[in-house]
């Protein structure tokens, strides 16, 4: 595996182009350019990220359209993550977060009863508690400062992954 040196020149484009054409024809014409610059890139940028972050995955590009009102098949999106932490490429740029985005009922529950008379209660209203900050396309996406910025990102965001896993923790739910 190499190290990160950045997104390709083509994953900008590639997005933009499955955005116009969301098709199986699209997908299989351009599929290697998402391999060489956009898989890659994520699976070494998180790898790159494993020694401080943790283990990452990559995200299917197929969208579950079996209940889906739209049926385009292909994320418009790469997204990785090391939990709780996340990064996105996509034709709006890069994406860096940390926090949980979407709490199943049992986490909800442990979330707003971990802090009555809080001042800041109304974040309790929410579903979801994360820091995030996106950039748009730009020089830095196909350079290695990418892993700086989405580095700099998951640092800023430890006191709320932290606070929420000390507070709220993993859901003890069966997974569907």
């Amino acid at each position: 595996m190499n190290a990160f040196a950045g997104f390709g020149d083509g994953a900008v484009e590639f997005y933009d182009g499955l955005l116009a054409d969301n098709s199986r024809a699209y997908w299989t014409d351009q599929r290697e350019t998402y391999e060489s610059d956009v898989r890659g890139p994520m699976t070494a940028l998180l790898t790159d990220l494993e020694p401080e972050f943790g283990a990452g995955k990559v995200f299917r590009p197929y969208r579950d359209v079996r209940f889906a009102a739209d049926k385009t098949p292909y994320k418009t999106h790469c997204g990785g993550f090391a939990e709780p932490f996340y990064v996105e490429v996509s034709a709006d740029g890069m994406l860096a977060a940390g926090g949980y985005y979407h709490m199943a009922p049992d986490q909800l529950t442990r979330y707003r009863a971990s802090d009555p008379g809080h001042p800041r209660l109304d974040l309790l209203r929410h579903k979801g508690l994360y820091v995030s900050r996106s950039w748009p396309p730009d020089d830095v996406l196909h350079g290695p400062r990418a892993r700086d910025r989405v580095r700099t990102v998951w640092r800023a965001s430890r006191p709320v992954t932290e606070w929420l896993d000390d507070h709220v923790g993993p859901s003890e739910l069966p997974r569907r």
